[in-house]
């Protein structure tokens, strides 16, 4: 009788085991971050979010690494890339939370056939600021005097240069705004 007992509760605890636990703790989801969109059928700004994204942290910032593959990139601190220009490659999106701050002390090059959209949240606090890019280069935009791909700023985010180049290819960029 005692292993007929033992055999049933091995039975039932195989079972058991089997099933789905829905009490086992969740991965770690990616927080939902929210920016700014540009609407273009409505001329004007609207709330959007994103989950699937690479956060930018300092751990990241390698020239190995300097690369942005097509995708959605969230700064949420300071962060500074420096000694090498960053890539745009592919059609890449870059949030800039409120209070962030990413230094890309040598520019963004976005070749030709490529796009990168910078966007804001909603009280546009965030800046990417462009310490030195060369006279041959643009701040955002061409590379030694290679032609650029296509550059837009959503919102009234911050996006400044302290010495050197064009800030922003003037050929390439664009800025919804409220007025259209």
């Amino acid at each position: 009788m005692k292993k007929r007992m033992i055999s049933v509760f091995l039975a039932v605890a195989m079972l058991v085991s089997m099933l789905p636990l829905t009490a086992m703790p969740a991965m770690a989801a990616t927080p939902v971050i929210s920016f700014l969109n540009w609407s273009e059928t409505e001329k004007k700004l609207y709330e959007d979010s994103v989950t699937d994204y690479e956060l930018i942290t300092s751990d990241r910032l390698t020239v190995d690494s300097s690369r942005l593959y097509s995708g959605w990139y969230v700064v949420k601190d300071d962060v500074t890339f420096t000694g090498f220009r960053v890539i745009a490659e592919g059609d890449v999106h870059l949030i800039l939370c409120d209070g962030a701050k990413l230094t890309a002390s040598k520019g963004i090059s976005v070749p030709s056939g490529n796009s990168l959209t910078i966007y804001g949240q909603e009280n546009n606090s965030g800046i990417l600021q462009i310490d030195k890019a060369t006279d041959n280069d643009a701040g955002i935009g061409g590379h030694s005097a290679a032609a650029a791909g296509e550059i837009r700023r959503i919102g009234d985010n911050n996006v400044e240069a302290s010495a050197g180049g064009t800030l922003l290819d003037p050929a390439k960029i664009a800025l919804p705004n409220a007025d259209g």
